[in-house]
């Protein structure tokens, strides 16, 4: 992964999200046509994102978790054009043209795995 400023890109085009759920994800690839045949969604740790140097400008919703805060952000804050550190990227999800979906997890070294 490439590296400025101490913060890792994210590999492809894609977007940040803190949501699991399966329905919003594929509604975001219904709504959003793969590019190059699949988009990224990165599940972010928005509060280690934000005590890391993130910025974001706009919060939809915030919730609680038994460990630690999530913010849910605007959609056009979710292209990733930030740099995001890789330490704050708990795992990705892919979803490819025919609305298949998988996912991986993201190490703290910036490397992702199945």
């Amino acid at each position: 992964m490439l590296k400025q400023s101490g913060l890792d890109i994210p590999p492809n085009r894609g977007y940040i999200s803190t949501t699991t759920s399966y329905d919003d994800a594929l509604a975001l690839a219904q709504q959003e046509k793969p590019a190059n045949g699949q988009i990224w969604i990165y599940v972010i740790n928005t509060k280690l994102a934000h005590d890391l140097g993130v910025e974001f400008k706009s919060v939809d919703k915030t919730f609680d978790t038994a460990h630690y805060p999530y913010k849910t952000y605007s959609e056009n804050e979710w292209t990733v054009n930030a740099k995001i550190p890789s330490k704050a990227i708990t795992y990705y999800r892919t979803i490819k043209s025919n609305n298949k979906m998988s996912h991986g997890v993201f190490d703290n070294f910036g490397r992702s795995g199945r």
